[in-house]
């Protein structure tokens, strides 16, 4: 494996709208021996097709059949989580970029993320985003994202999977996803915060896409869920962490 081979890892569900641009802007700046790993859960509107289009020998497209969610409470979470999960089962980089499939990455995205994990060794590495509307329109710049407690996280988490990068050491930590991880960016996010690897780029690196298709943007889940889950995830990341110690 080369040593600073990159893998783009997508989850893909009926993005056709919006997935040409994103694809495009990823592309544009991986080199011929990176890859883009797309994830996809059961499209039926066309979107392998356009991704198909490409022909692009870096795009590496895996079917992922659903699993049932453990609760139909966070079911689309569920699934979202399962099908970044399977992306990044097939990633063989030695970076691991995530990208959500409606989004447009800066020019300057990849870059600069490799500057950050290349020279700091964080382990993962977030950026702030431009938020724009369906038809590309900024209507936020920049929204503020800094680093807090890992108390402070779990309370309101602000982890932007769209915008995460990582090594493959901390990939290896990540996997396999806790079995009731409603939620992949807080699972990654605060692995990182509790082991002190976290590292915020105070820059906007993509632009974030919000319309009224976002797969979990119409979610409202009950307050004891939200209550359940965080102190699973305690759990969770003492018992990863405590894991990787013993281990060495």
């Amino acid at each position: 494996m080369l040593k600073d081979k990159i893998s783009v890892c997508m989850a893909t569900y009926n993005g056709r709208q919006f997935i040409l641009p994103q694809v495009k802007s990823i592309l544009s700046q991986l080199r011929e021996y990176d890859e883009l790993i797309i994830s996809d859960d059961g499209s039926t509107d066309g979107t392998l097709a356009v991704i198909n289009k490409f022909k692009d020998k870096r795009i590496k497209i895996f079917i992922h059949h659903k699993k049932t969610p453990p609760f139909q409470i966070a079911k689309n979470n569920f699934l979202v989580a399962y099908n970044f999960e399977n992306a990044l089962n097939q990633a063989t980089g030695e970076y691991i970029f995530l990208s959500d499939q409606d989004d447009v990455w800066m020019p300057q995205k990849v870059e600069k993320t490799m500057q950050t994990l290349t020279n700091i060794h964080c382990g993962l590495t977030m950026s702030t985003i431009e938020v724009v509307d369906s038809e590309g329109r900024v209507i936020q710049r920049n929204p503020n994202l800094e680093k807090v407690s890992f108390l402070q996280g779990l309370k309101k988490a602000k982890y932007p999977g769209c915008t995460m990068a990582f090594d493959r050491s901390f990939l290896n930590e990540i996997l396999p996803f806790p079995k009731y991880t409603v939620s992949h960016d807080a699972w990654i996010g605060l692995l990182a915060n509790y082991q002190d690897r976290l590292h915020i780029i105070n820059e906007s690196l993509i632009q974030y896409r919000r319309h009224g298709a976002n797969v979990t943007s119409s979610i409202k889940n009950p307050l004891w869920f939200k209550i359940l889950y965080r102190v699973y995830y305690i759990f969770e990341v003492i018992k990863r962490t405590t894991l990787k110690k013993i281990r060495g």
